[in-house]
């Protein structure tokens, strides 16, 4: 009669629901950090700097938006160095997407109560960082790569309607 001995060594994976849950976590904190820095962006910089003379009021008139964009550069960068810690797969290719499909989000949400900017900017980080992840996991890396494209170039076709 053989004897089947389990390899003690070997780890397995029993549920990853726990690193969906902190991918989605990240995702929502990154989301309120970026309305902070944000409004820190456009406060302390933008509006100083540009709105103080009326030469160029476009920038002025759109200072929320141009601080938002910044906002999303840092904020990419600070949710990279989280995904790096917690070890996700392919986080520069996950943080990239996110980034570029939530480019202009100020925009989108300027003139709404802080609450609500709030509220949308967290739920839009956290279900993009955790679609991007899951597209993300795929053995390969050209797959992963042209689905996070082909998601990016509909989520801005859409985004521009």
């Amino acid at each position: 009669m053989a004897r089947i001995i389990g390899d003690q060594n070997q780890l397995y994976v029993a549920d990853d629901v726990y690193t969906w849950l902190r991918i989605a976590i990240v995702g929502v904190i990154l989301g309120m950090v970026y309305v902070g820095l944000t409004y820190l962006v456009s406060s302390f910089v933008i509006d100083p700097i540009f709105c103080r003379s009326v030469i160029d009021v476009n920038i002025c008139s759109g200072s929320i938006s141009v601080a938002g964009n910044v906002a999303a550069v840092l904020t990419a960068a600070i949710g990279l160095f989280a995904l790096v810690a917690l070890r996700a797969s392919r986080p520069i290719i996950e943080v990239v997407g996110a980034m570029i499909i939530l480019w202009g989000l100020a925009g989108w949400t300027e003139g709404l109560g802080w609450g609500e900017v709030l509220l949308w900017s967290a739920l839009l980080f956290g279900l993009s960082y955790v679609l991007f992840g899951w597209v993300c996991r795929h053995a390969q890396t050209i797959p992963a790569l042209l689905v996070v494209a082909l998601i990016v170039a509909i989520g801005q076709f859409v985004a521009q309607l």
